[in-house]
Order: structure tokens, then C-alpha cells, then sequence
């Protein structure tokens, strides 16, 4: 009777909170299983278990932490009979309270609320009320067990202080419901929750473990549509959602709410809506939807004239099929020589392999045509040169139907570059005698044979022919 006031009276003190938001209330029922004088095992006989019941109350401090309020009533029970222990016959009963106050942490909070499934650690300080009552079974021939007068004469420190520590998890079967399963540990700091000490084991004290399982109704602001996110903060008040969208709903699953998705009723990841192709164009609106293909041709493929893999709307050369580093068009070979223009240092003059492209240099038909020679590093035209250019440009443009090849030698590959300006300076200079763009080319190339000795490597070299 003296238990069940207790219980009742602090239920009673915890009642008031009930109108406070961010509350929860829970009903628990498990065992307690001590370890002390008449336990044969080192963790305890959970044969010999009691039973326990109880409810808590707590206020969540913030997203993962929660204050609660935690009453158990029930018994200690434990015998000899049933362990190695069989002859000496001690059993006991012991009847119990225990309020405590814990802080109940859980690390997993995705989305601003526990998980579906969350794991918790707690940890508090309480009391324990408790009432031994041993039976000692005489087998002493000799008459009275050893320590047995002091036991039974001994003062009960009741209530004990303990300090409970629990670890469990929870798991949300509703919005607002969850079980709860947790364990815990107790240690009262009293060698009598067995009301036997003395006539056992006085230097080992008692403690006791708890098993238990709970159903916990959390409550707190309004929550019109029950999805456990409260109106002030429900972006969808009306419409049961979820929290990780402000309490908006995702009918189709896709991770997008309704209120966002295009289509939400079928899921995709285009604004919501499915696209088989991947082509930018969702499946409702795509003519095409199994062909990947441009918004502006109703998400079909366009048509491909060449055959080359390049849309016509893309290809420079629709008719005519070519890679698409060039952008659709073939290679061209102006000289018909076998050697794309790209590769050929004369794309105008028929040339072999072997001298990229250029004709070989034979002498000029008709009449000699000098090399002009320059010095190291030097490119610009001196007097003399400009004189004899002079002529050949009279030449060519006498000779109507011949072309002029200008050639720019180097003996290394770092030798281009000048051996280029050389050829340019060249060719500018017989334009600016009126020699037609039409009959005039230049290039440079790599002699074959060393002969910087003779300055050869710095020459440009003058062809006149009908290429």
C-alpha cells in the first residue's frame, strides 16, 4: 500500500505538465534482476527475476536531449534453491520504489527530429525505497546460522541513493508513438536490497540491472494533420507530410515535395517528373521520349543528312560526312597530293610524304631563281634581296598560269618559327608588288641533310612551275 501512495503521488506531481508542449508520457514494464548474496551468477539470475512497472514523464530540451521523470515500483526477489547454493536455503522477497530523474541524450537527429530507429544513452540520480524480507532456512545442525542475528537486527538504509544509467533505443511506429527497449544498471551502495549480509557475504555489496519496455505518446503545439510537425512551423498544415519538408507531403517518393514536383504523382528527378532519355525534355511533353534529343525538336533526335553522327543543325558540312573536330566537314586535300591540308606546309602545290606536302626542290623552269640567305636569327629583307624579289615578281607576273611556291628551310625543329617569318616577310613583300594571292604560297620545312655550315639552313628557297 505504502509503495502504490508512492507511486501515485508522483504521477501526480508530473500531471500539470500535460498541457505543456514538447512533453511525452510513458508506461514501462520489465524485470529487475539483482546480483548480490543469493545470485549464482556473476550478472545476475534472470530466472529469479521480478517484476517491475512504471511510467515516466519527459520534457525534450532540445532536438536529441529530453529531462524525464521515471517512477518504477515492483519487487526483488532471489533463492538458493535454484543454484549451487541449495543447501544453505536462503530466499528473500523485496519489495521497491525507485524515482529518479534522468537525461535521456540521442545522437542520431536527422532533419531536426530523432531518427525512426534511435539509439539513446541516459543517465540520472534517484532513490530507492525498499522493504527486504529474508528466510533464512536453519541447516545448522548446531542450531542458529552464523551472522543471521545481525541481519535480522540490522537498520535498513531506506531509501538508498542511486544513480541509474540506461541504454536502449527507440522506434517511431506513429508520428506521435514509439516503443521503446532499454536496459539499465543500478548500484544502491547497500549490501541489503536481500536483507542478507552478514550470515553471506558482507564484503560485497548489492546491485541490480533493469529490463524494459515502453510505449511513448509525444505531444506538444497543434499538428492539425497528425504528421508530427507542428502548424506553426507545417508548411502544409492540412496535408500530412514529412519533417525533412516541413511537413509537406512526397506522394511519389522521389525526394521532392508535391508543392515543388511537376509530377507528383510519378517519380523522376526533372523538376520531379521522369525522363527515360536523360535528354533535358520530361517524358509528358517528349515526342521522343526513348531517343535523347533537343527541347526545340520536341525532344527527338534531328535528322543527320551525312550519316556521320552530327545533326544537321550542327554540321558545317551536312552533305558531307566528317569528324567532329571539324565540326562535321570531311578533310580537305586542295592539292589532291594524299596529304590532308591540315598536314600539308603547301596546301596549294602537290608534294610527297617525305617533304610534308611541298614539292621536292628542283631548279626553277624558265630561268635560276636564287636563294635569298640570312643571317643568324635575322628575317628582315635587306636592299639586295628586295631588289632581286623585285624581278621575280616581274617574272611571275609575265608568266601568267605559273604559281610561286617561297620555302623557308631550318635544320632543327626550334628553327621553324624564324624559317616561317622568313617566308612571310617574302611573300608580303612580292603582294606588295602586285603578285596575285592566287599565285603565290609559302611554307617551311626541315632540310634533310645538315649544312649549316654553309648558311643553307637559313635560306628561302624560290620555286616557279605549274604545279
Amino acid at each position: 500500500m505504502k509503495r502504490s501512495v508512492l507511486l501515485i503521488s508522483a504521477l501526480l506531481c508530473i500531471s500539470p505538465v500535460f498541457a505543456q508542449k514538447q512533453w511525452s508520457f510513458a508506461p514501462t514494464a520489465g524485470l529487475a534482476v539483482y546480483q548480490g548474496d543469493l545470485s549464482d551468477s556473476k550478472y545476475g539470475d534472470w530466472q529469479e527475476g521480478g517484476f517491475i512497472y512504471g511510467a515516466s514523464a519527459g520534457y525534450w530540451i532540445s532536438t536529441g536531449l529530453q529531462a524525464r521523470l521515471q517512477v518504477l515500483a515492483g519487487e526483488f526477489t532471489g533463492t538458493d534453491l535454484n543454484g549451487s547454493r541449495a543447501g544453505r536455503g536462503f530466499s528473500f522477497r523485496t519489495p521497491m520504489v525507485e524515482p529518479s530523474l534522468m537525461l535521456e541524450w540521442h545522437p542520431i537527429t536527422p532533419l531536426g527530429e530523432p531518427a525512426a530507429f534511435s539509439p539513446f544513452i541516459a543517465a540520472g540520480i534517484g532513490g530507492l525505497w525498499y522493504d527486504p524480507r529474508p528466510r533464512f532456512r536453519n541447516a545448522n545442525p548446531d542450531g542458529e546460522i552464523p551472522g543471521e542475528k545481525e541481519d535480522l537486527n540490522a537498520h535498513i538504509h531506506s531509501p538508498a541513493l542511486v544513480f541509474p544509467i540506461e541504454v536502449g533505443a527507440a522506434v517511431k511506429v506513429h508520428p506521435k508513438w514509439s516503443v521503446i527497449l532499454k536496459g539499465g544498471i543500478r548500484n544502491p551502495r547497500t549490501d541489503y536490497l536481500d536483507g542478507i549480509s552478514q550470515a553471506a557475504n558482507a564484503a560485497q555489496g548489492d546491485w541490480y540491472v533493469t529490463a524494459q519496455i515502453s510505449a511513448r505518446y509525444r505531444w506538444g503545439k497543434k499538428d492539425a494533420d497528425g504528421d508530427g510537425v507542428a502548424d506553426e512551423a507545417d508548411r502544409c498544415p492540412k496535408e500530412a507530410g514529412l519533417a525533412r519538408f516541413q511537413g509537406c507531403p512526397d506522394t511519389d517518393g522521389d525526394d521532392i515535395p508535391d508543392h515543388e514536383d511537376a509530377c507528383p504523382k510519378i517519380a523522376g528527378l526533372l523538376n520531379g517528373c521522369p525522363d527515360t532519355d536523360q535528354d533535358g525534355v520530361p517524358d509528358f511533353v517528349d515526342q521522343c521520349p526513348y531517343l535523347p534529343g533537343k527541347p526545340q525538336s520536341g525532344g527527338c533526335p534531328g535528322s543527320d543528312t551525312d550519316a556521320d553522327g552530327i545533326p544537321d543543325d550542327e554540321d558545317l558540312c551536312p552533305d558531307r560526312p566528317g569528324p567532329v573536330q571539324r565540326n562535321g566537314c570531311p578533310p580537305e586535300d586542295t592539292d589532291r597530293d594524299g596529304i590532308t591540308d591540315e598536314r600539308d606546309q603547301c596546301p596549294r602545290f602537290a608534294g610527297g610524304s617525305d617533304t610534308y606536302g611541298c614539292p621536292s626542290l628542283l631548279p626553277a623552269e624558265g630561268a635560276e631563281i636564287p636563294s635569298l640567305f640570312f643571317g643568324p636569327g635575322a628575317f628582315i629583307l635587306s636592299d639586295a634581296q628586295k631588289v632581286a624579289l623585285r624581278r621575280v615578281a616581274s617574272q611571275v607576273m609575265a608568266e601568267p598560269g605559273r604559281l610561286l611556291l617561297i620555302q623557308g628551310a631550318a635544320e632543327l625543329e626550334e628553327g621553324l618559327e624564324i624559317a616561317q617569318e622568313r617566308a612571310i616577310q617574302v611573300y608580303e613583300y612580292l603582294l606588295s608588288w602586285g603578285v596575285s594571292r592566287q599565285r603565290i604560297d609559302f611554307s617551311a620545312y626541315l632540310t634533310n641533310s645538315p649544312d649549316a655550315a654553309e648558311g643553307r639552313d637559313r635560306r628561302v628557297n624560290l620555286l616557279i612551275g605549274n604545279f
